[in-house]
């Protein structure tokens, strides 16, 4: 029988994340998983516009970027009242078995807005994330997906060990046939006017400043 499965996505530009979201997408076996896509990115270089060009059911969740202060938390509670008239609609009608949170944004809502009787698959992605909205939406998740180890373990450490089992590492996949070609097309010795070819070593991000690519160089 297939399932249902519903991306839910809160973040309002397209990042590494949400890449990552669509490859898992592409790589779904079609005969088993049926995706749906609720983004809070709508164009067409965005998650909902690339969701379209695969030719997926997607809708558009009006989320903005919350910051810490006055204006961030009235903007949480206006997009949070959207989530309670859109998301559980979503679901009801497109006959959903189960909500695929993507990053910590996501899950909120999902956890807030969703009977309990739905269920949660969280992808965690990010470091920086406030405990209590950590613990709150992993008991409220079927599982937890984080990407690397380290996140595992740091997670392990806010949420207790009795979560171990309900907390799974997944990389993050690459495009590697993209990546290759790339190489082949671009010839770095000649373009910097090295002499012999130098090993390479890539740290693949955004360049922001919580990824901290100082202490990388």
């Amino acid at each position: 029988m297939t399932k249902r499965l519903l991306f839910l996505d809160a973040s309002p530009v397209y990042g590494g994340a949400q890449r990552s979201l669509l490859d898992f997408i592409r790589s779904l076996n079609s005969a088993n998983y049926q995706p749906f896509v609720l983004s809070a990115d709508p164009h067409d270089d965005g998650l909902g516009g690339k969701a379209r060009q695969l030719g997926l059911t997607e809708g558009y969740l009006p989320v903005r970027c919350w910051e810490r202060d006055i204006p961030g938390y009235a903007a949480f509670f206006t997009d949070l009242m959207r989530a309670y008239k859109w998301l559980p609609r979503w679901v009801t009608n497109c006959g959903i078995d189960m909500v695929y949170a993507n990053g910590i944004r996501s899950a909120l809502l999902a956890a807030l807005v969703l009977p309990k009787d739905v269920p949660i698959l969280f992808h965690h992605r990010d470091y920086y994330c406030p405990s209590w909205i950590l613990k709150y939406v992993a008991k409220r998740a079927q599982a937890t997906v984080v990407v690397s180890d380290f996140l595992r373990q740091h997670t392990l450490d806010i949420l207790g060990k009795e979560y171990a089992p309900r907390v799974h590492r997944v990389y993050n996949g690459f495009p590697l046939a993209d990546i290759r070609k790339k190489g082949d097309e671009f010839d770095f010795s000649d373009h910097f006017r090295w002499g012999e070819q130098p090993a390479m070593v890539a740290m693949v991000g955004d360049f922001v400043r919580w990824k901290r690519h100082d202490l990388f160089l």
